[in-house]
């Protein structure tokens, strides 16, 4: 077998029980891997109710076909699972994690039930075993990961763990490979921690085979000069501009999507104090990247004197600079950089952290809670305040246990008129706001299977391409209008496909049509498939693909309870207009929800869903080859009359 090991590793953490099975045929040609596969074995093993912190919840780790191949970016995985805190738990996350459990013949693992005392499980070159952890218990995940490759004495051990916010079923804690590698966002760490699965460590020489290495070769070739284009705006080459936070912090600001005071404005008028030229000046030491990436967008840290000397890290990426900063008026980007390593150490979420923090800022500023309830003032641009409250989540101490359930279940238990100001998208925390920034992308992040999110969609024509690039791509210049609503679905289905495509061939989503249609397209991302498999399959056939995983994720959200009503932006979006900023934005400044809801209703038309809850029709997955999907989801419905 070329490209897939044809493997799937299978451990019942409760009865000790470890299987290799077979990795169907079905599921290689119709799923390809990584995402696509993992939310078909979720859909058909996590029975319909099922609590994600309950033994029976699949944790689920893919690769793709083209991890650990000179594809460009390809050294990515997904994590998938019920979430504790939404509906879909899923996250992609790089690093060099992936290409080790491939080359230790691998394709997926698939881990159910929960040991009586933790362990972690080690796989090398074909087995694996379960040991014992509980030294390892406590520890957070960067001395988790010296702790193992100690043990082994092997440095190219690669490591995926939990801190001590996955140990505390923190319901935002992630799983975290290297210094701060990330599958993020849904809660995928606090599922492990609920097995007592402390780390899955992998190890394997046995290599991927290549149908054709002189037509893979020829492919990667093709992707140079995009990935060039890449590496010059947000790379190793990009100066001051390189990474995530280069790139994106003065574009957010401009485009007013820059989350302020929790998402009270999208402008900042303190903006510059954490302006990325500091960050790169002062403590950037190198540019790394991930596995087989040519664009190295990840800048290494270290703070050398100072209150914070002899910090250091990874990163620091936007959406941590955002949280930890402008969401909570922070200007003291020292102590930004201290709270998003504290994260990734405790295995934290830092976008759902640093917006919890905003949350309880906003009550303190409206005295629903008070120093009394929170044990010390929590006053907007409090570094030390902020730091401590980090501390105390990770650890579920004191008020930090209130906010490590996230915004929503936080706001009930609160209580006081708090649920007002929880700004979530299906349980997940809100990413960012949508009331200057366009339609498109009200409707992409709304609308996403895991939540307020832009990995799953983005519109990002609306603030990247001129007007005639968009019509050069997309057939009309309205689609760079972000004050236009009508024909939006079109690029954000468009988008959904594209993301969908790159997490399931498990390659670095920023070098896809996801990101900018000037970026590795369908046909290309195809001769890069079939070159490594063997299967002959065009760009049309992966996207193809990619809709057939979209809409096993929308059923099972559905037979999870999400409808119409989970589809939308938070109130606020719709009557609190933006206030002054130093920025033009659009007229109005809120979103026009008669508008949206139109949106909307084209957008589950565009997908073949029906029109009133965006639930997937049995036509439309009969056409999916998803017969059996549309008999689980019609009895599930059927259930609930």
């Amino acid at each position: 077998m070329f490209g897939w090991q044809g493997k799937i590793l299978r451990i019942d953490l409760s009865r000790k029980n470890i299987e290799t099975l077979p990795l169907s045929e079905r599921d290689r040609l119709h799923f390809i891997g990584g995402r696509g596969v993992n939310v078909r074995i979720l859909f058909d093993e996590v029975k319909q109710g099922t609590d994600a912190l309950d033994p029976a919840n699949c944790l689920i780790f893919g690769s793709g076909p083209l991890t650990g191949t000179l594809a460009p970016g390809a050294g990515r995985f997904n994590v998938t699972t019920k979430s504790p805190i939404g509906f879909l738990g899923d996250s992609n996350c790089g690093g060099h994690w992936a290409p080790q459990l491939k080359y230790a013949g691998f394709d997926h693992l698939v881990i159910t039930g929960k040991a009586e005392k933790p362990v972690f499980l080690f796989i090398n070159n074909g087995k694996a075993e379960l040991i014992d952890a509980e030294e390892l218990w406590g520890m957070d995940t960067w001395q988790t990961q010296r702790r193992i490759r100690k043990r082994f004495n092997d440095p190219r051990v690669e490591v995926a763990c939990i801190g001590q916010a996955g140990e505390n079923l923190v319901r935002f804690a992630s799983v975290r490979t290297s210094l701060k590698r990330s599958a993020g966002r849904t809660g995928t760490g606090a599922v492990m921690g609920s097995k007592n699965l402390k780390a899955i460590v992998v190890r394997g020489t046995q290599g991927v085979k290549i149908a054709d290495p002189k037509k893979l070769m020829m492919a990667v070739k093709k992707c140079t000069e995009p990935l060039k284009l890449l590496s010059m705006h947000r790379g190793f080459r990009a100066g001051e501009s390189a990474g995530t936070y280069g790139f994106l912090w003065d574009l957010h600001q401009i485009n007013s999507k820059l989350g302020t005071k929790h998402h009270q404005a999208a402008n900042w008028e303190d903006a510059d104090k954490l302006a990325p030229a500091i960050f790169h000046q002062r403590y950037r030491t190198k540019m790394l990247g991930c596995f087989s990436c040519p664009v190295q967008c990840m800048p290494r840290f270290r703070i050398t004197e100072g209150n914070f000397a002899g910090l250091y890290g990874e990163g620091p990426e936007f959406e941590s600079v955002a949280s930890f900063g402008s969401m909570c008026l922070n200007t003291d980007l020292e102590s930004v950089l201290s709270a998003s390593e504290l994260a990734n150490q405790y295995g934290l979420d830092c976008g759902s952290t640093g917006r919890v923090i905003g949350l309880a800022m906003e009550l303190f500023e409206e005295k629903i809670i008070t120093e009394k309830d929170i044990g010390f003032s929590l006053q907007w641009g409090d570094s030390e305040a902020i730091l401590k409250m980090v501390e105390l989540i990770a650890h579920r101490k004191g008020f930090g246990d209130v906010l490590a359930d996230g915004e929503l279940r936080a706001a009930r238990a609160i209580g006081g008129g708090a649920e007002k100001y929880a700004l979530t998208i299906k349980g997940l925390e809100f990413h960012e706001s949508f009331r200057g920034s366009g339609a498109g992308h009200a409707l992409a992040h709304s609308t996403s299977t895991r939540g307020s999110d832009h990995l799953r969609s983005s519109h990002h024509a609306e603030h990247s391409l001129r007007p005639a690039d968009a019509e050069r791509f997309y057939g009309y210049q309205e689609a760079a209008d972000r004050t236009v609503y009508d024909h939006k679905e079109e690029q954000v289905v468009y988008n959904e496909y594209n993301s969908a495509m790159a997490d399931m061939l498990e390659v670095c989503k920023f070098f896809s049509h996801w990101a900018t249609p000037f970026m590795i397209g369908a046909d290309l991302f195809a001769e890069l498939f079939s070159a490594v498999t063997g299967v002959d399959i065009s760009g049309k056939g992966l996207l193809r693909a990619a809709e057939r995983a979209y809409n096993v994720e929308r059923a099972f959200i559905v037979r999870e309870g999400v409808r119409r009503k989970d589809d939308y932006p938070p109130e606020r979006e719709f009557i609190d207009p933006l206030p002054p900023g130093p920025w033009p934005r659009m007229p109005g400044s809120i979103l026009d929800r008669q508008k949206y809801d139109a949106l909307l209703t084209a957008y589950y038309k565009a997908h073949g869903w029906s029109e009133k809850d965006g639930i997937p029709t049995r036509k439309t997955l009969e056409a999916l080859e998803l017969a059996d999907v549309a008999d689980v989801l019609d009895q599930s419905l059927s259930k609930k009359l």
